[in-house]
């Protein structure tokens, strides 16, 4: 289904591109998965800590890593997140309209 917000304003949204960064990225096309959003490498390095972090703080004698889960819980982590996205945006749809 195409983006709305990129058929009204012809650019693309703070989250365009992001899953298909993240498949180049689990293939290994770096250049093309940065090209895609700029944040889909680091989101995917971070998705992935998170999953080896959750499986593993589900073992017994894990409490530091069972604390490093707690943090990335945590609300502050989120608004990271939403900065980065929203610092990442304007970069990427400069980058869309320079690529014509």
């Amino acid at each position: 289904m195409p983006c709305p917000f990129r058929m009204m304003t012809q650019l693309p949204c703070p989250l365009c591109g992001l899953t298909t960064s993240f498949a180049l990225t689990a293939r290994g096309e770096m250049r093309a998965a940065f090209e895609s959003h700029l944040l889909g490498p680091p989101l995917f390095v971070l998705t992935a800590l998170v999953a080896v972090v959750g499986v593993v703080s589900l073992l017994p004698g894990t409490e530091r890593v069972q604390g490093l889960a707690r943090l990335v819980g945590e609300s502050k982590f989120a608004w990271w997140l939403v900065c980065a996205l929203l610092v990442a945006w304007p970069i990427d749809a400069w980058l869309y309209l320079a690529r014509g």
